[in-house]
């Protein structure tokens, strides 16, 4: 935490600390670093240091901006298509299926071609390759809250879906979501990681290509996400160490032992969720997440 308030406090009072204008050419370039220039001039001869004090504040601000839109998105998605229901909820759903299923990489090239490149477009960018992983888990948390106690309480008083949306719904789904969708992406990418290597490992052996499913479902409070891939699956000897730190069975340079450990310290002891797996050798493996999404409170307010 001290670490971050002092990258924080650094990037907005940074320009104030300089007097040198980042654009501007101050000396002979790749000038090293010396008097008035702590980490020297760059290829055109401006000073590093005063360029690394000017960016910090764009990108906080970008980041932000990315951060703030793809909250906004997700929650319209995921509270519209997990509240009502019906023909809404597929095609908006599997609208986020699809852009998942986009390379982002190619997705920024694409936008970069076709508007150009500037801040509004990174940030729009950024936030619409974000949003449908806080879709799915705001999706995920609606479905549950929806069939509370107290929801249906306010329906049957009568109360306006948007009115039932704002004081009834989100502000029991908002916190679990924001702690959730901090950390849970990088849980999801070890997964992904960890699928990929087990059926890069199958198809190195002479096996067919393989195939990595994902499916998510809400049971009584938990959110249930499933990564399953077709790779060699999890010999019985070692079942009982994956979860181990720096325990890994890859070569040298593919794996560190570290990815399952951390998916571990997340889920439990981050959210209090709980991880397994199924697994057969030489068939595949399906992890197996469940992490709490709403308040399992059935108290009607008053």
């Amino acid at each position: 935490m001290t670490l971050l308030i002092a990258v924080l406090v650094i990037a907005l009072f940074g320009p104030f600390l300089t007097p040198n204008d980042p654009a501007a050419i101050v000396g002979a370039p790749g000038t090293g670093p010396g008097a008035g220039h702590a980490l020297g001039l760059d290829y055109l001869g401006r000073d590093v240091l005063t360029r690394v004090l000017w960016g910090g504040r764009s990108v906080i601000w970008l980041s932000l901006a990315a951060t703030a839109l793809c909250f906004a998105i997700g929650l319209a998605i995921g509270l519209t298509a997990g509240y009502a229901g019906g023909i809404i909820d597929p095609v908006l759903m599997r609208t986020v299926d699809v852009v998942l299923c986009f390379p982002p990489l190619l997705f920024f090239l694409l936008v970069a071609t076709s508007v150009g490149t500037s801040q509004l477009t990174l940030i729009v960018g950024v936030a619409i390759v974000l949003s449908p992983g806080m879709a799915r888990i705001v999706y995920s948390a609606t479905k549950e809250t929806a069939t509370r106690g107290y929801v249906e309480a306010a329906v049957m008083r009568g109360e306006s879906t948007p009115s039932i949306l704002r004081r009834e719904i989100l502000p029991n789904i908002l916190p679990p979501v924001i702690a959730n969708a901090s950390r849970l992406g990088q849980v999801f990418l070890n997964l992904l990681v960890n699928a990929a290597h087990a059926i890069r490992e199958k198809v190195e052996h002479g096996g067919p290509r393989g195939t990595i499913r994902i499916s998510t479902r809400a049971d009584d409070g938990l959110a249930e996400i499933r990564v399953a891939d077709s790779g060699t699956g999890i010999p019985e000897p070692i079942r009982d160490k994956i979860f181990d730190q720096f325990f890994t069975t890859k070569p040298i340079g593919r794996g560190t032992g570290l990815g399952l450990a951390i998916v571990r310290a997340v889920v439990v002891d981050k959210h209090k969720g709980s991880i397994r797996f199924e697994t057969e050798p030489g068939v595949g493996t399906t992890f197996v997440v469940r992490i709490p999404v709403a308040a399992r409170s059935e108290s009607v307010p008053a």
